[in-house]
């Protein structure tokens, strides 16, 4: 008995409106976290970015931010405890409050058990003919659901205005589950990947207690394209992935960039970041050098420029400069002077040294994610927007009892009364000219 009490004492609790309300702000404060400051990033970008002596104004700083766990706020336990009581509390309302639909049935049983009962009587007449028949066909014309029994007429409308709220507790649940199941069984990681080399998942970020990752897949990166903007600044930079199973067989092979990631069962990959890095250099036809190249840019303009200076001799250097990702690259002297404008791949004697460049190497960053729990907030967000257009449908109610020869009409309604009175004034003037006719 005090177990069936305090079980009931805490549903109500749950079920407290301003309770809910406040949780939800709670989870919006702890999202607006997440909006600004960057998640589940190394706690050495945190030192770089919110150093100790923070900017004025600002309050934090690397340690709190770690101490907070607000550099991985949607898997914290201070996110998912107030997710948690919103949940139980949609739980909570379909086990507190019946459901609008076993309401309604119970509410036709009452008033044809009761037909005399009544807290509202908007209209009441005498009449020598009074005809139910005719509420019938008024009422379904108005396209109002009807019952009749006896002497009693009983109609409504609007029904999924009258629901919708349930599915919008559905959807609370949706959405707070999803977090939820991405933190569980999704995961993270991030790699750098050099042009024509293969990898495998390592680096992971952050995984899930009951992650799991496909099949062994194998990645590759190979054919990397750059375009340009009017002023010849870079404007996106693609590079094409090979995915292959664990027998080197080919599954998938698409381009990726920064805003069109790839995506293959549930497994989702973003380029965050591209990089050239060196230049493969033939010096005659037996010796092969890497050479970095280093960035730069056109003073004055956005145009970047990559360059590495090369050694011929004891007093021959040279620098070769890449402008643009059309196949040629330029050679100057060590006093800025042009040598030659060449292509790669094609031979050239620069101070009696033959010189090619083979090809230059490029490498991306990508991000790999799984989130399962993604669909799923889709879904409940989806479900949210809906049945908030459903929750501005008037949920209409008219009763019709005879009693002798008097009759009784009452309605009630849970939004918009005025239409909602005057469409039950010209129910009853229709019903009184139809009424009036025959008698």
């Amino acid at each position: 008995m005090i177990k069936t009490r305090l079980y009931w004492i805490i549903i109500k609790k749950l079920c407290n409106l301003n309770f809910s309300i406040g949780l939800l702000l709670c989870i919006a404060v702890f999202s607006m976290f997440g909006t600004f400051i960057e998640q589940d990033q190394p706690i050495a970008y945190y030192q770089a970015n919110y150093p100790l002596q923070p900017a004025k104004f600002t309050f934090l700083n690397w340690q709190i931010i770690d101490y907070l766990g607000i550099n991985h706020v949607y898997s914290n336990r201070i996110f998912f405890g107030p997710s948690g009581c919103v949940f139980l509390y949609s739980n909570s309302l379909y086990f507190h409050n019946p459901v609008t639909l076993v309401k309604v049935l119970q509410a036709v049983e009452v008033f044809f058990m009761r037909v005399n009962f009544y807290k509202k009587k908007d209209h009441y007449s005498h009449s020598q003919y009074i005809s139910l028949i005719n509420w019938i066909s008024l009422l379904i014309l108005k396209k109002y659901h009807v019952f009749h029994k006896g002497k009693a007429v009983y109609g409504y409308k609007g029904l999924l205005g009258r629901i919708s709220p349930i599915f919008v507790h559905f959807s609370l649940i949706l959405t707070l589950v999803g977090p939820l199941l991405g933190t569980s069984t999704g995961f993270s990681l991030q790699e750098v990947v050099p042009s024509g080399e293969f990898f495998h998942f390592q680096n992971f970020i952050t995984a899930g207690n009951f992650s799991k990752t496909l099949e062994r897949i194998i990645i590759k990166a190979d054919d990397f394209f750059v375009t340009y903007n009017e002023d010849r600044s870079i404007e996106q930079f693609f590079a094409k992935l090979f995915l292959f199973n664990d027998d080197y067989e080919k599954i998938l092979d698409q381009i990726v960039s920064v805003n069109h990631p790839i995506k293959y069962r549930g497994l989702t990959i973003y380029q965050t970041d591209w990089q050239i890095n060196a230049l493969r250099i033939c010096l005659g036809p037996n010796r092969i050098i890497e050479k970095t190249l280093q960035s730069s840019s056109v003073r004055d303009t956005k145009q970047g420029i990559w360059l590495c200076q090369l050694s011929l001799g004891r007093e021959q250097k040279v620098v070769i400069v890449i402008s643009t990702f059309d196949g040629f690259l330029s050679i100057y002297d060590d006093r800025g002077n042009l040598i030659i404008k060449t292509r790669y791949g094609q031979w050239n004697v620069v101070h009696g040294v033959p010189l090619l460049v083979k090809e230059v190497m490029f490498s991306t960053g990508l991000q790999i994610k799984v989130d399962p729990g993604i669909p799923v907030v889709y879904t409940g967000f989806g479900i949210l927007m809906f049945n908030v257009v459903l929750s501005y449908i008037s949920y209409s109610q008219i009763w019709v009892s005879i009693n002798s020869c008097d009759l009784h009409v009452g309605g009630q309604t849970n939004r918009a009364y005025l239409l909602f009175e005057d469409e039950l004034e010209q129910i009853l003037s229709k019903y009184i000219l139809l009424s009036g006719t025959i008698d």
